[in-house]
């Protein structure tokens, strides 16, 4: 009787002890896989906080964009272009904005004494507006270069930024930055989307930037507390008058404004000439002929031109065995009839509108 007892109670025990042995295991497992998931997510979070934290010092070092930030801990560094070599000789046509520009910018900073005893001021900004493709941007090159000066290139998305109030840092630096040199031409391209019109754009950042913007203009005097008898000059570029904010208009500010309109044919025959330099011209080639049938071509339409009949040229070249294979006539006007001016008639005249409207500078 004892020994049955023993057996069942050692049975009943065994059982028990397999119970509370399965029961501790699972517990174990559970253990386990909730350690681990804690594990998984602390990585995670270690993960997560070091890539914004990346990000941060990617934004540090570059200011968000291509340009790198200096020691003198600027949110945006704009490095300007060296001293460019362009000059307005080699600007084709555009004669009278060129003598604008002369007369406004390059004179007086040249002969000071002349200025100062006719009280020629050459303060404010010049805007360039016309047409896409001619020449805007060359011509403020060669202001540039005319002056002798360091020369800073800049688009509107390298100073509108994601982040809320980032736009107008950038904009604080980037005219801290011009400051910062003697010499210094200031060329801001596309500046209707940095100075859209407050009245149709209700956007509350873009007001702000806006404000930044022409708060920097009315303290960037081209001559007054600049080193050695130096000059900061501002330039604007734009396809769109009529979308600028009006304030940026006003004396002060964007007084003088210039149009650069399309190519007469003396300077459709210069670009063309030039871009045929070098290159292998058949005899039956006849440049009067080519500007003829380009009235109305900005100068990139010109250049694009020349530049299509010459892969035609080339194409035929490689597909013949005529290795002295020259651009021809045909390929001219086969490329001329392959392209259209890129200002449409309705356009062109929308601009000599806003050439009679701002012929003179604007208050607001």
């Amino acid at each position: 009787m004892t020994r049955r007892r023993r057996t069942k109670w050692h049975r009943r025990g065994t059982a028990a002890a397999d119970v509370l042995v399965g029961f501790f295991s699972a517990l174990v497992a559970a253990s386990f896989q909730l350690l681990l998931s804690f594990v998984r997510l602390f990585v995670q979070k270690i993960a997560q906080t070091s890539r914004k934290s990346e990000t941060c010092t990617k934004r540090s070092v570059s200011g968000g964009g291509r340009n790198g930030s200096g020691a003198n801990g600027l949110r945006r560094q704009f490095d300007p272009a060296t001293v460019p070599t362009v000059r307005f000789d080699s600007v084709a046509g555009l004669t009278s904005a060129k003598a604008e520009i002369l007369l406004r910018t390059v004179y007086p900073l040249h002969h000071p004494d002349k200025a100062a005893t006719y009280k020629v001021e050459s303060g404010g900004g010049v805007l360039l507006w016309g047409p896409p493709g001619c020449g805007k941007t060359l011509l403020a090159k060669a202001v540039a270069g005319e002056l002798e000066a360091e020369f800073y290139h800049v688009r509107a998305s390298m100073l509108i930024d994601q982040w809320v109030g980032e736009a107008e840092k950038n904009v604080a630096a980037l005219f801290r930055q011009v400051r910062s040199h003697s010499r210094s031409v200031l060329f801001i391209d596309e500046i209707d989307a940095i100075c859209p019109s407050r009245r149709r754009n209700g956007s509350t950042v873009m007001r702000r930037v806006i404000a930044e913007f022409l708060s920097q203009m009315d303290g960037f005097d081209t001559a007054a507390g600049c080193r050695d008898g130096g000059f900061h000059l501002t330039l604007g570029a734009t396809n769109w008058p009529e979308a600028l904010d009006e304030a940026i208009l006003r004396p002060g500010r964007f007084d003088h404004c210039v149009f650069v309109e399309l190519p007469d044919a003396d300077a459709r025959r210069h670009i063309i000439e030039q871009r045929l330099i070098g290159r292998p011209i058949g005899d039956d080639v006849r440049v009067d002929e080519i500007i003829s049938q380009t009235d109305g071509y900005s100068g990139a339409d010109v250049a694009n031109l020349i530049e299509t009949a010459a892969r035609r040229a080339f194409l035929s070249s490689l597909q013949s065995t005529n290795d002295d294979r020259s651009i021809s006539r045909s390929d001219l006007m086969e490329s001329l009839a392959d392209t259209r001016p890129s200002v449409s008639a309705a356009e062109f005249q929308r601009y000599r509108e806003w050439q009679q409207k701002l012929s003179a500078p604007q208050s607001v």
